[in-house]
């Protein structure tokens, strides 16, 4: 029915890894490559090779489906895998929560009479009314270099870092200012969509990771995909953000305002709503992630 299960550990049984022998660097991106191309929906959720290199050395390729881990479930798993790859005898923690212990405690609290109605009163003036009156706008605009079917189009990934040390002086600087890092990435984002969109005024979609230590204190600790989505109206203009600190900053209390009201509300719930406004119904309302 599309919901998540979780399996007792007996019925998982045994994992077997498997080992390729390769000769050449080329070997392991090759075998990376083909990971990649073979590993979807039809597969397992996760899924764990190993490359023996010429030089004795053994290099692990990890695979998960973000179907049902997030980016924190990810982080645990590397750092227990790093664990015991350095120590094979090495004792993890014990998780004192279950996935379905929690959802059961997240559940309940979205059963809240006084949260639903402060959330629907401030998602109703955003979602409910147009944008001229107060409402979120559409996505951002932004054009097409080809006048093609989106649906087919190619889609390439470019990357690009800092050093640890213009990293470590940035992170200073957002602290000095009141800020996460995170908001001022976020903002960066937004500021090169907005330098391509027609219009300043814009919705983005959020990921929003519920992991909530007021209902357990080992929700920090879960491996499952325990995200979500939520809408963020944007205002680029220059009025409403004549630099880039101004920005953040905005960005930062929207974000902190919005996430207050979506205890009860998902970016799901937020989406049908506007295309119900907008009688565009399987839109796709916020595309921009």
């Amino acid at each position: 029915d599309g919901k998540q299960q979780v399996e007792p550990a007996e019925n998982v049984g045994n994992f077997t890894l498997n080992i390729t022998d390769g000769t050449e660097d080329e070997d392991a991106v090759e075998l990376r490559n083909v990971l990649l191309s073979h590993f979807g929906l039809a597969q397992k959720p996760f899924q764990i090779e190993a490359l023996r290199q010429r030089d004795g050395q053994t290099r692990i390729f990890f695979l998960f489906d973000l179907m049902v881990v997030d980016a924190r479930s990810l982080t645990i798993l590397v750092d227990n895998l790093w664990h015991l790859y350095a120590d094979s005898e090495a004792q993890l923690p014990n998780t004192a929560l279950s996935l379905p212990r929690y959802v059961a405690l997240d559940t309940e609290r979205r059963k809240d009479i006084e949260q639903k109605r402060r959330e629907d009163k401030f998602w109703s003036t955003l979602c409910d009314r147009e944008p001229e009156d107060g409402g979120m706008y559409p996505h951002p605009q932004i054009p097409l270099a080809v006048d093609q079917d989106p649906r087919y189009g190619h889609i390439s990934r470019l990357s690009s870092s800092i050093t640890v040390d213009k990293w470590r002086r940035i992170c200073k600087l957002c602290r000095d200012e009141g800020l996460t890092e995170s908001s001022l990435v976020f903002a960066c984002y937004i500021a090169v969509l907005a330098s391509w969109s027609s219009t300043k005024k814009f919705t983005m979609n959020a990921a929003l990771f519920s992991r909530d230590v007021n209902l357990h204190t080992g929700a920090s600790d879960l491996v499952g995909n325990l995200s979500s989505t939520m809408l963020v109206p944007v205002d680029v203009s220059l009025k409403a953000a004549p630099s880039l600190r101004a920005l953040t900053k905005t960005l930062q209390d929207t974000v902190l305002r919005c996430m207050d009201h979506s205890v009860c509300t998902s970016g799901t719930d937020t989406m049908a709503r506007l295309n119900k406004r907008d009688n565009m119904m399987g839109r796709a309302v916020a595309p921009f992630v």
